[in-house]
């Protein structure tokens, strides 16, 4: 059974939502984030129970659904973040983090590597520092300096 993962982040809240659908139905529901009680409502309210219905949701959403990579191994966060500084101490590090976490951080190294380019020769964390300062948090798209 293949099951297609999909996250759900906002600025309106901290942390994410995971749906995972087998055959367009939904099968898996992970809420791992900080949202107020409306939020709450609402989202438990329009549960997308096939992925038709998380289609319908995306527009009226404040937020993005992005399909999930399949692959949260450690080895998969090492070939993406592409900076081989340290590998022994950053996989205890990776395997401590939660399933939401290892989502979040391997989504946000492209957006970090942009704000790298953007600020033009700003030297990259090391990963075991990026894993530590939970770098992945910052919204790397909307920074600036």
């Amino acid at each position: 059974m293949m099951v297609e993962k999909y996250v759900l982040t906002s600025s309106a809240f901290r942390g994410n939502v995971v749906f995972g659908f087998c055959d367009g139905f939904l099968v898996y529901f992970n809420n791992e984030s900080e949202m107020n009680t409306l939020q709450t409502k609402w989202l438990l309210t329009n549960l997308p129970f096939t992925r038709e219905n998380l289609e319908a949701i995306k527009p009226i959403i404040k937020g993005k659904i992005e399909v999930i990579p399949h692959d949260l191994s450690f080895a998969s966060f090492w070939d993406a973040y592409n900076k081989k500084v340290n590998k022994k101490r950053c996989e205890p590090l990776w395997n401590k983090l939660s399933e939401a976490d290892k989502i979040t951080c391997l989504m946000s190294i492209k957006s970090y590597d942009g704000y790298l380019r953007r600020m033009g020769g700003r030297a990259k964390l090391d990963p075991e520092n990026y894993l530590k300062r939970e770098s992945y948090h910052n919204p790397w798209n909307q920074l600036t300096s």
